[in-house]
C-alpha cells in the first residue's frame, strides 16, 4: 500500500475511477493520504446490487456521498439500479449532472430483478442539456410538451427502452442537435410501431430489432441520416428499414436483415467502403443500375445458391473492389465463377471447413499477387478433395493441406517470391515444379518421394527452410541446393 500511496494524485484517481463508489469512499480510513482523496474521482459507479446492500442503505449512501463528492466536474456518473428504485431517487440524483456538469451519464436498471422498467422523471431531460454521453437501459421515458434541445449531446445509447409512441422518438431525436453516434436496441413493447431516426448530423447508427419481437411487417425503422458514416442494422423479424437519402459519406455498412424487399437499403448505401450482408432472400436485394464506386471490402453470407446472381451483379459494379470473404459455398461451380469474375482481385486467403460443399476449390485469376489456402485440420480424408490453381501473377504462395487431397497448379509462376507448403499429398511435385522461380522457400511434406521435378533448376532460391521429418528428405534436399 506504501507504494501505490506515493503514486501522483492522478495515477490514484485513474484507479479509483475503475472501482464501485461504496469501494472508492472505503478507502478514506486507509491513511491520511487517501482521506479526502475519494472526493475527487472523476468517474462515480453505484451499484444497488453491488455486495447485496439493502436498498435503504443504498440510497442513503448515494444522498450522502454524491452532496460531499467536491471534484469540480465528474466525467462520468453511472447508476445500475434494481427494482426498488423510483423515479424520485433518480430525479434528485440526476440534478447532479448540471450542478457538477456530468459529460456522461448512465442509467440501468437490472432487467432480471425487476417487474417493470423504471419510469424515468421528466426532469431528467431539462438535465441532460449538458450531457455529451447518456445510455439508458430498461426504463420507461415519459412524454414532455415542451422538449428542450440537446445542446451538446454526442452519443446516446437506448437499450430496451419504452416511449409514449412514435412521434416521441421522432422528437426526442431531431432535438440532438449534434448526435453523432446512436445505439438502439428496441423492446418488444416499447410501444413504437416505426422508429424514426432524423438526425443530420449523426455518423454512426446502429438497430437492433429485440428477437423476442413478433414478426410484423408495419414494424420497422426510417432513418434520414446524411452525414452517416457507419450503418450497422440487424433485425430478423420481417419488417423493414427505408432510408430516405443517400448516404454519400458512409465507409462501413453491415446490414442483417431479413426483410422482403432489402434493396431499399442497398440502394442507399452505394457509397460504401466496406459492406457486410447477410440477407435472407436475394430476390429485390439488388436495384437496378447501383454502382458501388467506392467499395473495397465485401463480406457476404451465401448460404442460399441463388446469391451467386447478386454477388456477380455486386463483382460487375464495384470497380475498386478488392477483398472479399465468403462465409459458406453453394458448390464447385459458384467459386469458379465468382473467382473467374474478380477480374482485379490482388489478394486472397481461403480457408475451407469442414461442411463447406466444395470438393475442388478451383483459383483461376491472372491478376492474384498473394494466395493463402489452408483445409481445416477436422476435415475427413479425401483423395478427390484439392485445389486447381491457375495465377501466373502470383508473388507468395502458402498451402496448408494434411487432409492427403490433391493441388494442382496449371502454369509457372515466374513472379513467385516467396512459397510457404506445408501439405500432406503423396506427388507434391507439381507444385515444386511451378514454383522453381523462387527466393524464399519453406518445405514441409510428409513424404520426399516424387516430390522434385527432374531436371528443375531453383535459379533465384536463396533462402530454403526444409522440415526434414522424412527419412528421403537429404537426398531431395541436396537436388535442390
Amino acid at each position: 500500500m506504501d507504494l501505490i500511496s506515493q503514486l501522483p494524485d492522478a495515477v490514484l484517481l485513474v484507479i479509483l475511477s475503475s472501482l464501485h463508489a461504496k469501494d472508492v469512499v472505503a478507502t478514506m480510513v486507509l491513511s491520511k493520504r487517501w482521506q479526502f482523496l475519494w472526493m475527487f474521482v472523476p468517474r462515480l459507479l453505484y451499484d444497488a446490487s453491488y455486495q447485496n446492500i439493502e436498498y435503504g442503505r443504498f440510497s442513503r449512501f448515494v444522498d450522502k456521498y454524491l452532496l460531499l463528492h467536491e471534484a469540480p466536474t465528474l466525467e462520468t456518473l453511472h447508476f445500475k439500479l434494481g427494482e426498488r428504485s423510483g423515479a424520485v431517487d433518480i430525479g434528485v440524483w440526476t440534478r447532479t449532472t448540471v450542478r457538477r456538469s456530468v459529460s456522461e451519464l448512465i442509467i440501468e436498471m437490472d432487467c432480471s430483478s425487476s417487474k417493470a422498467p423504471v419510469i424515468l422523471p421528466r426532469s431528467l431531460y431539462a438535465c441532460c442539456t449538458m450531457l455529451v454521453t447518456l445510455k439508458l437501459n430498461n426504463v420507461i421515458l415519459v412524454d414532455f410538451s415542451s422538449l428542450v434541445s440537446f445542446t451538446s449531446l454526442k452519443t446516446l445509447s437506448l437499450s430496451s427502452v419504452r416511449y409514449p409512441n412514435d412521434a416521441f422518438v421522432k422528437r426526442l431525436l431531431s432535438n440532438c442537435l449534434v448526435l453523432e453516434a446512436l445505439l438502439v436496441e428496441r423492446d418488444p413493447n416499447d410501444n413504437v410501431t416505426i422508429f424514426t431516426v432524423v438526425v443530420h448530423s449523426l455518423k454512426s447508427l446502429f438497430l437492433r430489432e429485440s428477437p423476442k419481437s413478433v414478426n410484423n411487417d408495419a414494424r420497422g425503422f426510417v432513418i434520414d441520416a446524411p452525414s452517416l458514416e457507419c450503418f450497422d442494422v440487424l433485425d430478423h423479424n420481417g419488417g423493414f428499414c427505408v432510408i430516405e437519402n443517400d448516404m454519400r459519406n458512409i465507409v462501413t455498412a453491415n446490414v442483417d436483415v431479413t426483410y422482403i424487399h432489402p434493396g431499399k437499403i442497398l440502394g442507399s448505401i452505394t457509397f460504401a467502403k466496406r459492406l457486410c450482408l447477410c440477407l435472407s432472400t436475394s430476390k429485390n436485394a439488388y436495384s437496378d443500375g447501383s454502382v458501388f464506386h467506392r467499395l473495397v471490402n465485401l463480406q457476404i453470407c451465401t448460404c442460399e445458391t441463388e446469391w451467386l446472381d447478386l454477388l456477380m451483379c455486386l463483382l460487375r459494379d464495384s470497380p475498386k473492389l478488392r477483398d472479399i470473404k465468403l462465409q459458406q459455398y453453394p458448390g464447385d461451380d459458384f467459386v469458379n465463377r465468382l473467382l473467374s469474375s474478380s477480374h482485379i482481385l490482388e489478394d486472397l486467403m481461403v480457408e475451407q471447413c469442414l461442411d463447406d460443399n466444395v470438393t475442388v476449390f478451383t483459383v483461376r485469376v491472372p491478376s492474384l499477387k498473394q494466395l493463402f489456402v489452408c483445409k481445416s485440420p477436422g476435415k475427413h480424408r479425401d483423395a478427390a478433395d484439392g485445389f486447381v490453381i491457375n495465377a501466373p501473377s502470383l508473388e507468395s504462395l502458402e498451402i496448408l493441406d494434411y487432409t492427403g487431397g490433391f493441388c494442382v497448379i496449371e502454369n509457372e509462376m515466374p513472379n513467385i517470391v516467396i512459397a510457404d507448403i506445408d501439405l500432406n499429398h503423396s506427388q507434391p511435385v507439381n507444385i515444386l515444379s511451378s514454383v522453381t522461380s523462387v527466393k524464399f522457400l519453406y518445405l514441409c511434406l510428409s513424404t520426399a518421394e516424387d516430390a522434385y521435378p527432374v531436371g528443375s533448376v531453383f535459379h533465384h532460391l536463396v533462402c530454403l527452410t526444409a522440415n526434414t521429418v522424412a527419412r528421403s528428405y537429404t537426398e531431395h534436399g541436396h537436388c535442390k541446393l
